[in-house]
């Protein structure tokens, strides 16, 4: 789940850098060409969502809510409502998102017992 990890670890980024921006209420030209800067990594995103999509369909329970809470540990969002519900917001896409393009939804671990 590398690639997966990585591309929400650059969507995270630009949501960082757009709540950092706007603590002060406005967001000043500078802070705009960081944003924006950001954004441009999500070409990389584009480039690979075959890979993003293998490990999605390769995903398991337990290595999603793995992965999530690593980036919940990385990205520390400065308003604690709108870090709860981006991290919220998170959890839900990735759950759809590997159920939809899983080949068996979230597939359990083998170790799991049902």
């Amino acid at each position: 789940m590398e690639n997966l990890e990585k591309a929400l670890e650059k969507v995270l980024s630009t949501v960082g850098t757009v709540a950092k921006a706007y603590e002060d209420k406005k967001i000043v030209p500078m802070e705009w060409i960081k944003i924006g800067g950001s954004a441009v990594m999500w070409t990389w995103i584009f480039k690979h969502l075959p890979e993003i999509k293998a490990d999605m369909d390769t995903a398991t329970e337990a290595g999603v809510t793995e992965m999530i809470e690593r980036l919940k540990v990385k990205f520390d969002i400065p308003q604690d409502k709108l870090e709860e519900a981006i991290e919220q917001a998170l959890s839900v896409v990735l759950i759809f998102l590997v159920m939809v393009w899983g080949e068996d939804g979230l597939k359990k671990d083998e170790t799991q017992v049902s």
